[in-house]
């Protein structure tokens, strides 16, 4: 979730280096912004902006996150002009940056935070996805695709064979000294956010980073995301409605239109054909896949040229969004807004947020955490080779 300054350097015949790495600092930005929404605004009860804004980020913030993460890894090793330094080099660095993070999500479960944190999550999800991304974009983007589906087909089987209860914690240091098992299989299966599934996000995140976007190519991209959500949210509700009567559990509050954590109840495979945000299933994939190509596509349109100035506020924030995120995390932990609306809690959180970020930004470049990273990962597995924007920019 970090990233280096970006520097004017072209990309042959794609998007301007610069361009394309504001362009996600700025869809981090928006991830963000929509995870603190989702924090904040309970799921009931709310009306007017406040309520639609957490329609649209509940479940596609995170997803988003994770599609990015992919991306990142991907721009990492060189993007679309090829792989910079030997492959052992590219995955001991990707494991180390995946062990920081995660520990940074392990001490922020201990400050009694309310939310479930993702970076335990994400530091995983950077283990298993690095041993894949120098795999060409074709192949990248068609195991992306494949694994949507079959990804929470093998966590269904796996969960109901082994009667593997939801984990519906943050990971954190006591959990895994009390029961390392139960951690690790939550992490990957069980949690919020299951490695093992959502690692379709980071593989199509790594397809969207080793492929030269053509500026003239990014409207098609933007269609073919917004095409895939619409076909994947269409086709579920047209199965959920023959399928309906299979879709019960002996718990009444667990409904095909109610919340889920990661997975879904493992009493009937028809719960694989719903698509409600974090349900974990081939049609919430497939359709969180589809808005984050969406999201990724038209903020490389909007973060250009002239324009990218205008957009400074939001990729500020998205390049360091590793430290504001655990800001964001100890600022509900210390119920920074008290009890105010949750609407105007939000807006005082998140215009701190901006406001640090773009300061932080202007005055010392990468955030503190951001720094603290790069700089171990490059003394623990250095990498010897190309410094270009691309190379630096860093998950």
């Amino acid at each position: 979730m970090t990233a280096a300054p970006p520097v004017a350097a072209p990309q042959a015949r794609g998007v301007a280096s610069t361009t394309r790495l504001l362009g996600i600092d700025a869809a981090r930005g928006i991830a963000l912004l929509g995870m603190m929404v989702i924090h904040i605004v309970p799921s009931q009860g709310e009306t007017g902006a406040i309520a639609a804004a957490y329609d649209i980020a509940h479940g596609r913030a995170s997803a988003l996150f994770a599609v990015l993460a992919g991306m990142s890894l991907a721009l990492a090793d060189g993007g679309a002009r090829g792989p910079v330094g030997g492959y052992r080099t590219m995955v001991a660095r990707a494991a180390v940056r995946a062990v920081l993070v995660g520990v940074v999500g392990l001490v922020l479960a201990a400050a009694g935070t309310p939310i479930l944190v993702i970076l335990t999550y994400y530091g995983l999800l950077f283990l298993l996805a690095s041993p894949l991304i120098r795999l060409p974009a074709a192949v990248l983007a068609l195991l992306a695709l494949s694994w949507a589906v079959t990804g929470p087909v093998v966590s269904h089987a796996l969960r109901s064979t082994y009667g593997l209860e939801q984990f519906l914690e943050s990971p954190s240091f006591p959990a895994l000294a009390d029961d390392p098992g139960r951690v690790v299989t939550g992490l990957l299966l069980t949690g919020t956010y299951p490695a093992l599934t959502w690692l379709a996000y980071a593989l199509a995140g790594a397809a969207l980073g080793r492929v030269a976007l053509r500026t003239g190519g990014l409207a098609a991209l933007a269609a073919g995301g917004l095409g895939l959500a619409v076909a994947a949210l269409t086709s579920s509700a047209l199965l959920v409605e023959r399928g309906r009567s299979a879709l019960t559990t002996a718990d009444p509050f667990t409904t095909v239109e109610g919340n889920f954590y990661g997975t879904t109840p493992t009493e009937s495979w028809w719960w694989l054909v719903v698509a409600r945000p974090h349900s974990g299933t081939p049609f919430d994939m497939l359709a969180t896949i589809g808005s984050s190509v969406l999201v990724v596509a038209v903020l490389l349109i909007l973060v250009r040229g002239p324009a990218a100035v205008a957009w400074r506020w939001l990729t500020a924030a998205g390049s360091m969004t590793l430290s504001l995120y655990s800001l964001h995390v100890l600022m509900v932990a210390l119920d920074v807004g008290g009890r105010a609306p949750a609407a105007q809690v939000w807006l005082l959180q998140a215009t701190i947020v901006l406001l640090v970020g773009l300061a932080w930004r202007t005055l010392l470049r990468r955030g503190p955490l951001e720094a603290a990273v790069g700089r171990t990962v490059d003394l623990v597995a250095p990498r010897r080779g190309s410094s270009s924007p691309a190379a630096r920019h860093s998950a």
